[in-house]
């Protein structure tokens, strides 16, 4: 029997080559899609352009993360399955120094040395996510990474009656950031950690949603800013400005 003859994309409206390693980091900084499968835009990857820039974003409504990857003069648009990034991902060879990604206005392919994937976009437009991310913050902390993460796994053990909300209070006199949790049956756990910090305040957070913020930034200091107990939270980076994490407040 013959096999089915695999398609290709045809008349690609966009074609580059984008390191593995850069790739990979990118795939895994931007898993913040949605899972509901009624609001199919939200489960997949916008891979695009933007002021001369190719981008990665994905937003569930409750986190946002955006990943720059490189210079261009092409200008496209166009939302991959996030599955299909994973697979894609994950079949790169160690020694693989480059893939080729080409698309259309219905198709996406990826060039892993002698393996081809191909894959059909999620139609539809994509949801106007630069508004979300704040142009500046009323609070702004610069920590040590690992510091934050460490403060963060001791207050974690005492949120699981909270469905893993704490409080951060930035306390811009004393330079502390304290933590503070509530458990029905154990307590109440205020943790802390330095950090240069300009402007007090407070707000309410995921647990989860921050450790995964800290997992996906890769440099040793990371900048953590808010305005309030409503707005945005930013996380980012205060080595680079390739990739910024966002995460909504839980109501306190």
């Amino acid at each position: 029997e013959e096999f089915p003859e695999i398609p290709t994309v045809d008349e690609p409206t966009a074609r580059f080559f984008i390191g593995s390693d850069i790739f990979k980091e990118s795939v895994s900084q931007v898993d913040t899609v949605s899972n509901d499968t009624s609001r199919p835009i939200l489960t997949g990857v916008f891979l695009h352009t933007f002021e001369n820039n190719i981008y990665m974003a994905a937003t569930d409504g409750y986190r946002l993360s955006e990943r720059k990857l490189f210079e261009t003069d092409q200008e496209f648009e166009s939302l991959v399955p996030s599955n299909v990034l994973k697979k894609v991902s994950g079949v790169i060879p160690e020694k693989l120094d480059e893939i080729e990604i080409l698309i259309n206005d219905n198709q996406i392919q990826f060039m892993v040395g002698e393996i081809l994937v191909v894959s059909n976009l999620i139609d539809g437009k994509y949801v106007e996510y630069r508004r979300l991310i704040p142009e500046s913050t009323e609070t702004v902390l610069k920590m040590k990474r690992a510091d934050f993460i460490q403060t963060i796994k001791v207050a974690e053990v005492f949120t699981r009656d909270s469905g893993g909300s704490i409080t951060l209070r930035a306390d811009e006199e004393t330079s502390k950031l304290s933590i503070h949790t509530i458990a029905s049956e154990i307590g109440e756990s205020t943790s802390e950690t330095e950090a240069e910090i300009t402007g007090s305040g407070e707000v309410t957070l995921n647990v989860n949603y921050i450790k995964q913020a800290l997992s996906a930034i890769k440099s040793s200091e990371v900048s953590f800013g808010f305005s309030g107990k409503l707005a945005p939270t930013v996380f980012k980076s205060t080595e680079s400005d390739d990739y910024i994490h966002i995460v909504m407040p839980l109501k306190s």
